[in-house]
């Protein structure tokens, strides 16, 4: 996605004469309006305009109760699957998602304001939600055993017609935040040395569509989803099938959705 936003960005050539900072005591909502107006200042693509979200970290003294907030921009968001023993276990989208975003406590910090240092607690959310999510399932970790990176193969799933991040974004912002999943990628191979992916897509005729179709290569093969379920189960992976979903692609899902209107 980044070349692709170097290659339709109309503000490629400008570069801020400034930086962000944040302005304490602000109200978050004002704040993240204001450092999207200074994203925007030198972007402006297509994936600018879909794909752009901005991640929030909120951090508060304990001893002085004092509160900073930074912005960072993303176009994929990168998100921890827990390593898990064997395929009967599982974790669900919702899971990964809680684990990167999840409430930390952090020690050795300075306070801009008291200058004392200590503990701060970090919530970590999603401030501005993009029209198309991206999520980039992390399936590396260190065997500190071999001291090599390895492949985690933990079955995640999710429901393909309704994915709701309100527990993951700000507060106040407007209407729920439904998304419904129109393409996943998938690794099959037992290690990240070697494999082949091959990409799944929902009808793109039929936005409300619960057929599914498996690009593999030359080969493409049909499958239907029942309930937000996919009728091949191998789609969220595991080592009995060999096969990891890579990255999965969401988009808000649309007024007629919304209103309860899905097709199981």
């Amino acid at each position: 996605m980044t070349n692709l936003h170097d290659e339709t960005n109309l503000k490629r050539n400008i570069v801020p004469t400034r930086s962000f900072e944040s302005t304490a005591g602000a109200v978050p909502r004002m704040e993240i309006n204001r450092y999207w107006a200074y994203h925007l200042e030198a972007n402006d693509s297509i994936i600018t305009k879909y794909w752009t979200g901005i991640r929030q970290s909120q951090r508060t003294c304990k001893n002085c109760k004092h509160t900073t907030f930074t912005f960072e921009p993303f176009d994929q968001l990168l998100v921890t699957v827990p390593k898990v023993r064997g395929d009967s276990v599982g974790v669900t989208l919702e899971d990964c998602l809680y684990e990167t975003l999840k409430p930390e406590l952090l020690g050795d910090y300075t306070c801009d304001k008291c200058n004392q240092k200590g503990y701060t607690s970090t919530l970590n959310c999603i401030a501005r939600p993009p029209e198309l999510l991206c999520i980039a399932l992390n399936r590396f970790a260190t065997n500190y055993q071999t001291m090599k990176t390895e492949k985690v193969s933990t079955v995640v799933e999710w429901d393909f017609n309704n994915i709701d991040l309100d527990a993951y974004v700000t507060r106040n912002l407007p209407g729920p935040q439904n998304y419904e999943c129109f393409a996943i990628v998938t690794h099959v191979g037992s290690s990240i040395d070697q494999g082949h992916y091959y990409t799944y897509v929902r009808d793109p005729h039929d936005p409300f569509s619960q057929t599914w179709y498996c690009m593999n290569d030359s080969k493409v093969s049909v499958f239907e989803t029942i309930k937000g379920k996919p009728s091949d189960r191998k789609i969220f992976g595991g080592k009995k099938h060999g096969t990891s979903p890579y990255m999965v692609y969401l988009r808000r899902k649309r007024p007629r959705l919304m209103a309860g209107e899905q097709h199981d």
